[in-house]
């Protein structure tokens, strides 16, 4: 056991040192790593295979717009292998192909797809150092595909990127007759690069100032408490700190020229918290969940519109362009039903709702797309449903219902979608394994 926790000395070393344009193979590196510091247990380890398959048929609809029938797949794999009761070693891989017509979120607003898939795959080593006391160092990397239509081939798209990075994780668990309280402290380190995206002006420059504009490194620092007891109240708290440090996109002056001194730097403060408990009504089975959701984002970057003219008097400079404070709530009723031994019907209904309110970016116009002093604000209203048919121990059946409407002050819509109404239904299979 002392080579273990030499290797992983130099492992964790390793990780902190590690930057560079070889940094996703450096990673590849440290996933070897892991598994190596591993091998000297792994004579004699059980292999408990565990994982889960989504397909559907999706049909969406954007009110005013195009209807689309597609498909919705995915899963998870994790071949565990348990060298004892305390130590563990977890690959996972997972992923998720989307063909349906759909608006996913950038940062500048949300952009039309038609086609989304990402690879994710983690490989960590769990260890039980004491009762109740768990450490856990892993690997990642996450690769994020998006096409605007059927035309645009795979790796072009803007938006795609690819993430690589590493964490370590302690987690406690205390366990009292029928009450039980997890708590979790995490570091996460990864770095963001979009292989595809250029601006215009990046674009058309025979000597582009900004090469590698959005890639960032990221630090992650995150704190989960949860807990539930003999009656069936559930809890958690989780807060999250991610401070990004961008690569190559230096921060814009207001004259609209490039402070090449100084770079982009952003982070964001999330805190989640809900709770899930028993209705108590004659029949069993009925509960009701609530979970919410703060953000607060900050960026130093500035935005500079010259509005496609060549005078400068209407020339508009925005400051911290990408600041914003967020909240969410969530809260559904589920009703639960055992069918028989290991089959359980589920039917859940819930709404959702978002608001984000910007800090310094201004509303515009429609046609015009001039500014005004109103800063913008946006709200998000969601109704979802899910019912769940056992057909088996491992299969059910599966359909979800949502309906999304968006709303924004903001009306200026030439490259960016804040207002639209979107229904999307998916029905088929879920598949434990």
């Amino acid at each position: 056991m002392r080579e273990v926790f030499t290797k992983f000395g130099i492992l964790i070393y390793y990780i902190l040192m590690t930057h560079g344009r070889a940094f996703t193979a450096k990673v590849g590196l440290v996933a070897l790593l892991i598994a190596w510091s591993a091998a000297p247990a792994a004579r004699g380890g059980e292999l408990i295979q565990l994982g889960h398959v989504e397909l559907y048929t999706a049909y969406s609809e954007i009110k005013g717009g195009d209807t689309d029938l597609g498909t919705d797949l995915s899963g998870y794999y994790a071949p565990t292998l348990k060298f004892d009761d305390t130590l563990f070693l977890i690959p996972l891989y997972s992923a998720s192909f989307n063909r349906v017509e759909q608006f996913l979120p950038q940062e500048e607003g949300n952009v039309f797809y038609n086609t989304y898939m990402v690879h994710n795959f983690n490989l960590a080593l769990r260890k039980e150092f004491k009762p109740g006391w768990f450490w856990k160092v892993g690997a990642l990397g996450t690769w994020n595909f998006m096409r605007a239509s059927d035309e645009e081939k795979w790796g072009k798209g803007l938006y795609d990127y690819r993430d690589a990075g590493a964490v370590v994780e302690v987690k406690h668990q205390v366990q009292k007759e029928k009450v039980v309280n997890t708590y979790l402290a995490a570091i996460e380190y990864y770095r963001r690069q979009y292989p595809n995206f250029a601006t215009l002006i990046s674009s058309a420059s025979v000597t582009p100032p900004e090469r590698r504009e959005k890639d960032y490194d990221a630090y992650k620092a995150k704190f989960r408490a949860e807990g539930v007891n003999a009656k069936g109240l559930c809890g958690y708290l989780e807060g999250r700190y991610t401070h990004k440090f961008f690569l190559d996109k230096h921060l814009v002056c207001s004259d609209g020229t490039l402070d090449m001194k100084k770079q982009r730097t952003d982070y964001m403060v999330e805190m989640d918290g809900g709770f899930s408990a028993p209705i108590p009504l004659p029949w069993e089975g009925l509960s009701f969940s609530f979970d919410t959701n703060y953000t607060h984002n900050f960026s130093n970057l500035a935005f500079y519109d010259d509005r496609g003219s060549v005078p400068l008097g209407d020339d508009v400079y925005t400051p911290r362009y990408f600041g914003y404070g967020s909240f969410s709530v969530t809260p559904a009723v589920e009703y639960k039903r055992a069918l028989g031994e290991e089959k359980l019907l589920r039917f859940r209904l819930g709404y959702g709702f978002m608001q984000r309110a910007y800090s310094h970016r201004k509303k515009q116009f429609a046609v015009s797309g001039a500014y005004t002093g109103e800063e913008q604000l946006d709200r998000q209203y969601e109704y979802f449903a899910l019912l769940s048919i056992p057909l088996t121990k491992k299969i059910a059946w599966v359909t979800k219902y949502s309906w999304v409407t968006a709303r924004s002050n903001q009306k200026f819509e030439t490259y960016y979608r804040y207002n639209y109404d979107y229904q999307n239904i998916r029905s088929g299979i879920s598949w434990d394994f």
